[in-house]
């Protein structure tokens, strides 16, 4: 048990690819979304488990969810690695979200020819964008980011006119007016300027440490594209219109589609990413567990291994915090959480196969119409007895009254039940 318990220790502890005391560069594109803060998440444990002094966030962002904006301030606040929001390449723009994740970071810095600003927020209904000018909502939102501001020692008299006024500065106004701390023209002006400030009561060494590009998992590859707003808001729609069709329709189709659209939809506009892909992960058994209950194969079937699929992606840990484990250690968790879904998928995949091929065969009973039979025993109409068709035993019920020994035709059949007459004398005419 010793020698086991170490060779899993020695498992974990692979040489990492990720440099020790190194900077961790990741970026944050496109509208602040749940994936963004996945993203986040995912970096800041992976900085804090391979011991690297500091992450630099590239930011380029017309906006984004307020949640999401406070979700990602959140993690900021929590870790002990040194944060580094980056306003770049040059003309890009960090705007409203964009600019509270910016003054929020430990060191906030821009690219010449960029801007923030313009952070009134709005609410996003049927009628399209609306500007949000209540006053219990500006008040919380300003006081929120003020306080932000007031942590890392930067000018709170801003927050306020971002917010009412829609003030957009560039990198010189940013940091003539004490937004901002560096204005740098690359990532190696960026680590050269970086080099020797305190953070977070470290002093950072960055004019030669060793970059690495941070490499999101296939769980922020699909939160991507589900947290499109457009995309989101498309499976929401689809998925209402789903189940509303397949309640008011007989037969089972629909409505289990429409749930999962409904379920992804919701997580793509900020819903519990955890929650959602263990509702995923539930809804797919149950789906499995009704397609064994029922026969053939068909829409449960497939729906409850797409669920379980996607619910798996969502739910394998990307990062642990009490563990130094290796990325080639995750890669293995990774595939072993999949291997499951691909056996089931193969499985279910060869029922269908086999399914398909029955149902294109000829009905069984087609080949015994018409067919002789010879009575076992005696019955008649209301009476059912024997008859031996084929060399096998079958109950059977005649048209009249059925004597042992007499040779039958086949002429229906009731269940597992063979109708019978006496049969036709060849060259016999009634009278």
């Amino acid at each position: 048990m010793k020698n086991l318990l170490v060779l899993i220790a020695a498992g974990l502890l692979l040489p990492s690819a990720y440099a020790a005391n190194g900077i961790l560069l990741a970026s944050i594109e496109g509208p602040i979304t749940a994936a963004d803060v996945e993203l986040v998440r995912e970096a800041i444990s992976l900085a804090e488990k391979e011991r690297m002094q500091a992450i630099i966030f590239t930011l380029n962002t017309p906006g984004g969810g307020l949640q999401e904006t406070l979700d990602i301030l959140t993690a900021f606040d929590e870790t002990a690695v040194p944060i580094v929001v980056y306003v770049h390449p040059r003309t890009a723009s960090a705007w409203s979200a964009g600019t509270f994740i910016l003054i929020s970071a430990d060191i906030a810095a821009m690219t010449p020819y960029s801007t923030i600003g313009s952070s009134q927020p709005v609410s996003i209904g049927s009628g399209g964008a609306e500007y949000i000018n209540e006053s219990k909502i500006i008040n919380a939102i300003v006081k929120k980011f003020e306080e932000s501001a007031r942590m890392h020692d930067r000018n709170t008299s801003l927050v306020r006119r971002f917010v009412v006024e829609n003030l957009n500065l560039n990198s010189e106004e940013a940091e003539q007016a004490g937004a901002i701390e560096i204005v740098a023209d690359d990532m190696s002006d960026l680590l050269k300027k970086l080099d020797g400030k305190e953070v977070k009561g470290k002093r950072l060494e960055t004019a030669f440490a060793e970059k690495t590009d941070f490499r999101p998992s296939p769980k922020i590859g699909l939160l991507e594209i589900i947290s499109d707003p457009m995309i989101s808001g498309l499976l929401l729609i689809i998925g209402i219109y789903a189940v509303i069709f397949g309640l008011s329709s007989p037969g089972v189709g629909a409505e289990i589609a429409g749930v999962l659209l409904i379920l992804l939809g919701l997580l793509g506009v900020g819903f519990d990413v955890n929650l959602a892909a263990l509702g995923l992960f539930v809804f797919g058994v149950v789906l499995l567990f009704a397609e064994l209950a029922t026969p053939g194969f068909g829409v449960l079937g497939i729906a409850g291994l797409a669920s379980i699929a996607v619910g798996s992606i969502l739910l394998i840990p990307v990062s642990s915090g009490d563990y130094f484990v290796s990325k080639e250690f995750h890669q293995q968790a990774i595939i072993a959480a999949l291997i499951p879904t691909a056996i089931m998928t193969v499985f279910f995949a060869f029922a269908f196969y086999k399914v398909l091929e029955v149902r294109r065969k000829k009905p069984f009973f087609s080949g015994m119409e018409g067919k002789d039979a010879r009575a076992a025993e005696g019955f008649g109409r209301k009476k059912e007895g024997f008859v031996i068709f084929d060399g096998e035993y079958w109950k059977a019920r005649g048209k009249g009254y059925i004597r042992k020994g007499q040779m039958l035709t086949v002429v229906g059949k009731e269940g597992h039940v063979l109708i019978v007459e006496p049969k036709k004398e060849a060259g016999k005419k009634k009278a």
